[in-house]
């Protein structure tokens, strides 16, 4: 079995998103022909709020894992006012970001992997993008193929408050990509837009899309057998995680009051559970609910263990998923798009165009509507009205495409050609 070295900042049990690739790359580069090597952080700083997962380790926990000492200011999560600005300064004052010191232990790592375990290619992920410097020192030393992986663009997004640091960022990222074999992005619309701030050092350089994707073999033995709990007096909503974009909750609040107002069908049957921030932060959601009247309507809960939330999410009659006109949604896939399509519920998209729209639109997976309470209104009484009819997902070869053991099948062949 042929080896590929992963550097991974972000690495189970930690449950953000970023980790999620180490974990999908243990789970389906083997059934390729491809042995993982990881380099992760022994103790990675990833924030206040940690969450955790551990289910995420039995995958992993069947490959070598490197953990390389790292280095943070106030690593211990501490939350008081000089932790907070102590870790602010740092990551502006240093270059390209503050966690650039992990990588003195990922080089000797990466060369005791390299005597020890001849792999064929190294795979860097990033974010952090200070991990990326590594690409030339690699290339140069071991003479091996490098992959970059942009699971969110660089300095096309990550732009600092003093544009000398984003100049400088920007030569950094220049060189890095130059030294890369082979470029790949968590969406497809990604590699334009990658494209096109880079310039010339993209030019000629090759990209794979690599989104996230979902685990069909798992929804299909675990999720897709659960059948909704709504009967035809109840239609279900259910919004889960945090609210991504420029999106204002007031907008669909707006929309909801409108759909009950204007249809007494949803009035008497929509329920809407939220387990996140839709509506607010902790402290004024109700009073938000309160203020439209909403009461009967919206519940709030606290966010579930991740096989709870799928399951919630399966039974329900629609799901929300509101990313609103920035940037943002307009090249990137939030994660929680592919656990949507996973459970196979329509989705009531609140956007602009762009990348996920698109996806929605391909896959038949639901309506997509700009963030007007108006259109939200009217989207809102089409599903309850369809209620359970089979009317979506109807475009089977473009809701595959995005299966993660097709998405792998692909990226495996780019790993061949590489070598």
């Amino acid at each position: 079995m042929k080896k590929i070295v992963i550097i991974s900042y972000y690495f189970p049990p930690c449950a953000k998103a970023g980790a999620h690739r180490a974990y999908a790359m243990a789970e389906y580069l083997p059934k390729f022909g491809w042995e993982p090597i990881f380099i992760a952080p022994k103790n990675g700083y990833y924030g206040r709020a940690v969450r955790v997962d551990v289910e995420l380790l039995s995958v992993i926990d069947k490959f070598l894992v490197y953990r390389a000492p790292f280095f943070y200011p106030f690593n211990n999560r501490d939350s008081n006012l000089l932790a907070r600005i102590a870790r602010r300064f740092w990551e502006t004052l240093v270059f390209p970001d503050g966690k650039i010191f992990w990588n003195v232990h990922v080089k000797k790592l990466g060369t005791r992997a390299v005597i020890q375990h001849k792999p064929s290619i190294f795979f860097i992920t990033g974010t952090p993008f200070s991990t990326f410097l590594l690409a030339p020192y690699i290339k140069k030393l071991f003479q091996l193929p490098v992959i970059l992986d942009y699971r969110d663009p660089w300095t096309g997004f990550y732009r600092s408050y003093f544009p000398i640091k984003t100049k400088v960022n920007l030569k950094i990222e220049r060189r890095c990509i130059e030294a890369a074999n082979l470029v790949t992005t968590a969406s497809f619309h990604m590699i334009e837009f990658i494209k096109r701030y880079l310039g010339p050092s993209a030019i000629g350089k090759r990209f794979f899309g690599f989104p996230y994707g979902y685990n069909g073999e798992f929804f299909r033995r675990k999720i897709l057998p659960i059948g909704s709990e709504n009967s035809d007096e109840k239609a279900t909503a259910t919004f889960a995680g945090f609210i991504h974009g420029d999106v204002d909750s007031r907008s669909i609040l707006r929309g909801i009051r409108m759909a009950i107002e204007q249809d007494p069908e949803v009035e008497k049957k929509l329920r809407i559970n939220c387990y996140g921030t839709l509506f607010g932060h902790s402290k004024n959601s109700m009073t938000l609910i309160e203020k439209y009247c909403l009461q009967k309507h919206i519940r709030l809960f606290p966010f579930l263990p991740y096989n709870e939330f799928l399951i919630t999410l399966r039974k329900s009659t629609f799901l929300i998923l509101p990313l609103g006109r920035s940037p943002l949604p307009m090249v990137l896939y939030p994660t929680k798009l592919f656990d949507y399509l996973g459970v196979k519920r329509p989705i009531l998209y609140i956007g602009g165009n762009g990348q996920v729209a698109e996806t929605i639109k391909a896959c038949n997976a639901g309506i997509c509507v700009k963030p007007e309470p108006t259109d939200i209104a009217i989207a809102i009484i089409e599903f309850v009205k369809r209620g359970h009819a089979k009317c979506f997902y109807t475009n089977n070869n473009a809701y595959e495409q995005l299966d993660r053991i097709n998405i792998y099948e692909a990226f495996s062949k780019e790993l061949e050609n590489l070598i």
